[in-house]
Formats: C-alpha cells, sequence, structure tokens
C-alpha cells in the first residue's frame, strides 16, 4: 500500500514534498512502520547502492532482537 501511495503521489498526482511526507509517513507511516522500513531498503537498492540497503536491513533486524531482549530483561525486573 505504501509503495502505491508514493508513486501515485510522486508521478500521477505531483504532490509537493511536504505534503507528500504528511500523508506518507504521518499517516501511512502510523499504518505501517514495516512498509516503511522496505521502501527505504528498496530505495536504497533501486539506486543501486547494495551495501546499504543491506547493511540497513541487517541493522533494523539486529537492533530490534537487541531491543526486544533488552525490554523482556527489564519488564522481567519490574
Amino acid at each position: 500500500l505504501f509503495g502505491f501511495v508514493w508513486t501515485l503521489a510522486e508521478e500521477r498526482l505531483i504532490i509537493s514534498g511536504q505534503a507528500r511526507l504528511i500523508i506518507l509517513v504521518g499517516f501511512m507511516g502510523a499504518f505501517t512502520t514495516f512498509s516503511s522500513f522496505m521502501f527505504e531498503s528498496g530505495a536504497l537498492m533501486r539506486d543501486s547502492q547494495f551495501i546499504a540497503a543491506f547493511a540497513n536491513i541487517i541493522s533494523q533486524n539486529v537492533c530490534g532482537l537487541i531491543f526486544l531482549f533488552i525490554g523482556f530483561f527489564a519488564g522481567r525486573l519490574l
């Protein structure tokens, strides 16, 4: 859904950058953070920045798991 709205806003509707940010980050970003993550990774790949894309994917997942377990640990301490 995020990719569809982005393409529609950028190529068909010609919405300003600020309005596009409000729509995509404000409304759509709240709808699904995963779509934003995939969009950024896909945009890096589309721009042939493969190392940055894979670093983004790996770091997001590794950091997510680390903070998940920190949360588990902190929750048990309370």
